[in-house]
């Protein structure tokens, strides 16, 4: 695939409708522009097809076909054009880069699901390997890009409608990526890459919203710099809102740097399970630390989801029914490889296999009294972030939705209030919140 159809997008030409937090995106385009892009994106399809069919190995238009899902939104996309996308999947072989994972994707208007709505496929395809990181580097990796996108998305509609309520969530994506190198460890970016955020930051009073808006899209274009070209592409292509929405956008941003951050903790849990039960204590306590470090830096994204407003999310809602996060599998695998749980009737319950809570008390009479209570500590630690981060969950959800139902068919906030209840390791803390 193209890296010209990277993060960065074309500032485009705005629709009649108020754009920013609580209006419609940067990319809906007029009436009469809307229909010219519908009409290069079929044709582009074509093309392409009839290329593969004649064996060329040509990049795939996603720019023109993002346009117009991303003008429409992915569940009013035209009927000739999902036609044409239908067809090309016959031509979607090998060198077609992530057109494979993709294209299910954008085709899931009728059976679309958590990770479709995420794109998760593309972006674990992403997040191979490069011979040159590692996956849970390029895991990182991607984490990185979707915040940096984040900024930019915001900072480009503070720069097109500068508001108040914009200019706040500005500042909220900004300091999503000066956190960072805590929840993405593994792609640490070079201190000066952040500095002039921090520096942003600690004189945003004093600084206009172009000014604002300038040095923040500013930083985040320099971290997209230094992303893997096949992160920046899957993390573009991923960002399918099924409204017109500008909150969408960001939400999709929120989550996949969610969905990320649970794949890391989880892998990490996976492995201090395998060090401890062979006598290892210091590879936990190292892994175990930084997930909960992780974990902790959360809180700054949830200052980003609070500028939602209760109106926008209603609608974003009402055209997600059967997406919900109950289903992130990452987010299951956090709390299934923690310790044997009852069912909470939206998923598995009593976790198969080894778990870190029975591995610990299985072997923590060979461990020593000290490596044990280290080891219990840190497990502590990991819990009390983990906990946090779901009351952090309950509160956006309760000042978004209220009490009405989730979509994944849960009890909405009383749900996520009663689970952030729930310890990770039931048989070394209490449940009551710390």
């Amino acid at each position: 695939m193209s890296t010209s159809t990277g993060i960065v997008r074309a500032a485009g030409t705005f629709g009649p409708e108020e754009s920013g937090i609580g209006g419609t995106s940067l990319r809906v385009l007029p009436t009469t522009d809307c229909r010219r892009a519908l009409v290069t994106a079929r044709r582009a399809v074509r093309l392409w097809s009839q290329g593969r069919v004649a064996g060329q190995l040509c990049a795939f238009p996603f720019a023109e076909v993002l346009t117009h899902l991303r003008s429409v939104g992915r569940l009013q996309v035209d009927p000739d054009l999902r036609a044409e996308l239908l067809a090309a999947r016959v031509h979607a072989w090998p060198g077609a880069g992530l057109l494979r994972e993709w294209l299910p994707m954008a085709l899931d208007q009728e059976d679309g699901d958590y990770d479709s709505y995420v794109g998760n496929t593309v972006l674990t395809a992403a997040s191979t390997s490069d011979g040159v990181l590692g996956s849970e580097q390029m895991v990182d990796a991607t984490l990185v890009a979707a915040a940096a996108d984040l900024v930019l998305l915001e900072a480009e509609t503070l720069t097109a409608h500068p508001t108040r309520a914009q200019a706040v969530r500005v500042r909220a994506t900004a300091r999503v990526l000066t956190l960072s190198n805590e929840l993405a460890p593994g792609f640490a970016l070079p201190r000066r890459e952040l500095d002039a955020l921090s520096e942003l930051l600690d004189r945003w009073d004093e600084t206009s919203d172009a000014g604002r808006a300038h040095t923040a899209h500013r930083c985040a274009m320099a971290v997209v710099g230094q992303v893997p070209s096949v992160v920046r592409d899957a993390v573009n292509i991923t960002l399918l809102p099924t409204t017109r929405m500008h909150d969408e956008q960001m939400f999709v941003r929120c989550i996949q740097i969610f969905e990320s951050l649970y794949r890391q903790v989880a892998d990490r849990i996976a492995q201090s399970i395998i060090a401890l039960d062979s006598g290892d204590t210091a590879r936990p306590l190292a892994l175990l630390g930084e997930a909960a470090n992780r974990v902790r830096a959360t809180q700054g994204l949830y200052r980003v989801l609070t500028t939602m407003p209760p109106d926008a999310f209603a609608v974003i809602r009402a055209h997600t029914n059967g997406r919900s996060a109950v289903q992130s599998r990452p987010y299951r695998q956090v709390e299934d490889l923690s310790a044997p749980r009852p069912s909470d009737g939206q998923g598995p319950g009593e976790a198969h296999g080894m778990t870190l809570q029975g591995t610990l008390l299985l072997r923590e009479a060979d461990l020593g009294s000290q490596p044990a209570a280290d080891i219990r500590k840190v497990m502590r630690e990991l819990d009390s972030a983990w906990r946090a981060m779901k009351r952090s969950h309950w509160g956006v959800t309760l000042k978004t939705i209220g009490r009405v139902s989730g979509t994944g068919g849960t009890a909405g906030a009383d749900y996520l209030r009663a689970t952030a209840q729930r310890a990770l390791f039931p048989l070394l803390t209490t449940n009551t919140p710390t």
